[in-house]
């Protein structure tokens, strides 16, 4: 008789016939695709957990399917036990998934604190007087208000080659300041 599977083969015998492979897909085990579309229709929009009356009437609407005659509750208990399994591994992977990704924050390294109300507590209303006193410090201005140039970034390479110079000027005047300071 060759290699086949239990299934194929006792729905050979309770037809009679000794030839496995003449029988239909559904006989072998399977269902039609509409079957299957019935029964993810009623998974997904009435219920996981069918009562014994839900599968007596499901399983009296799959049997009008052709193809679908001897189609038994045994198989559509066992579809949808296998579908909720299948659903709670596709929930398990996605709650994996979500907890290995990493945070923004994580990625460099830093961790996300607040400071808690004790610290809040702590920290000055105010500047301290002498910081408001001291001189402000020269700085590199990066913004030059000249008409040639948009939003600070120079246009073309003149404008470039006009604000590298008047950076380097500011940069050289600026050092020569703080060497004067020491």
């Amino acid at each position: 008789m060759g290699h086949t599977s239990k299934t194929t083969r006792s729905a050979s015998r309770k037809a009679g016939n000794g030839d496995a492979h003449s029988k239909t897909v559904s006989q072998a085990g399977f269902l039609p695709k509409e079957a299957y579309t019935i029964l993810r229709t009623y998974c997904t929009q009435v219920t996981r957990h069918p009562s014994k009356a839900q599968f007596q009437e499901l399983v009296g609407t799959i049997r009008r399917i052709p193809g679908c005659e001897g189609c038994q509750t045994k198989k559509l208990r066992a579809y949808f036990k296998e579908r909720r399994k299948t659903e709670a591994r596709a929930r398990m992977a996605a709650e994996i998934k979500a907890k290995n990704r990493p945070k923004p924050v994580d990625i460099i390294g830093v961790a996300p604190t607040l400071p808690s109300s004790s610290q809040l507590s702590t920290l000055p209303a105010k500047p301290h007087p002498q910081s408001s006193q001291s001189p402000p410090l020269p700085t590199l201005r990066l913004h030059d208000p000249s008409p040639s140039r948009s939003n600070g970034v120079p246009t073309t390479f003149v404008d470039l080659s006009k604000w590298l110079k008047e950076v380097n000027a500011r940069f050289t005047a600026d050092l020569a300041y703080l060497e004067g300071l020491r």
